[in-house]
């Protein structure tokens, strides 16, 4: 697309959503600015223009082009949602902390949990009741 027709797309929408003039390219936030800048960014993106560019032409960061892509269109732009592949291991490993969590009842051994990374004997609990370690920020 070129600058004229991505000007005569933000203006034809600004008029069709009852907007004045520059609304969609400035910061405004309101709901209804917002609803016509991801219409706009939208169809921008459906000519084949990349993030980039339809930042340039609406005065966002491409960061925020690719936030409207991915959350408020829905499933069409699949292209730029991450893929979640924990393989064959991650799954295990999910799997072991799902039946771990039931077993940890007390915030202590929650705690021991964050802390070690696993669940503690009942010896080595004992031992932290009495001799927990500091977990905590430095002052400075």
């Amino acid at each position: 697309m070129t600058f004229d027709d991505i000007q005569n797309l933000i203006k034809k929408t600004e008029r069709r959503f009852n907007l004045e003039f520059g609304d969609i390219i400035s910061k405004k936030r309101d709901v209804f600015t917002c609803y016509a800048r991801n219409k706009v960014v939208k169809v921008l993106h459906e000519s084949g223009m990349n993030l980039s560019e339809i930042g340039r032409a609406i005065n966002r960061d491409h960061t925020s082009i690719y936030f409207i892509v991915t959350k408020k269109l829905g499933s069409k732009h699949d292209k730029y949602k991450p893929k979640k592949s924990y393989g064959k291991n991650g799954q295990e490993v999910c799997q072991r902390f799902k039946n771990l969590i039931p077993k940890l009842k007390t915030p202590l051994e929650r705690r021991c949990f964050n802390i070690y990374g696993r669940a503690l004997a009942p010896g080595e609990l004992a031992q932290y009741k009495k001799n927990p370690p500091y977990i905590g920020y430095a002052r400075s």
